[in-house]
């Protein structure tokens, strides 16, 4: 009887424990996200101005491509950090929208052993044709 109290109290200390919240204020996300507005606001994705299947980002010293996934609840392109850790991460990256329009990022990151992202990648800023883009939460919003 002994037993089951005890094995009893250990379940309910777990469930308290499992159920605390974690509030913490350094979450960290482990990708890039994306909108590209128009003057107006409007998502040039969304509208259809851009194919979100065809955006891709790519170093130009290399061959590798890395396509955007769109998210529909977000209405934002997304992609894992993990892909810019290829190459030489000092080259600049280009932004592939069509074939009239590729654009140059500058990504600013620090490799941080602690982030559970696949190479420790945090991103600190993003500089898109030599202007620092704005964040709206945890997305990125380049301005057309």
């Amino acid at each position: 009887m002994k037993l089951i109290n005890l094995l009893f109290r250990l379940f309910i200390i777990l469930i308290i424990f499992t159920s605390c919240s974690n509030d913490s204020e350094d979450e960290i996300s482990c990708e890039l996200k994306l909108k590209i507005l128009d003057s107006q606001d409007n998502n040039l994705v969304e509208t259809g101005f851009y194919n979100s299947d065809t955006i891709f980002i790519y170093q130009e010293n290399l061959e590798t491509k890395s396509n955007f996934d769109y998210d529909n609840v977000e209405s934002a392109l997304s992609i894992s950090t993990s892909v810019f850790n290829i190459g030489n991460i000092d080259n600049d990256f280009l932004l592939y929208l069509n074939h009239m329009d590729t654009d140059t990022l500058k990504i600013d990151y620090e490799r941080d052993p602690t982030v559970p992202c696949l190479g420790g990648l945090v991103l600190k800023s993003i500089i898109y044709n030599g202007q620092e883009l704005t964040m709206q939460g945890d997305i990125y919003i380049i301005e057309k």
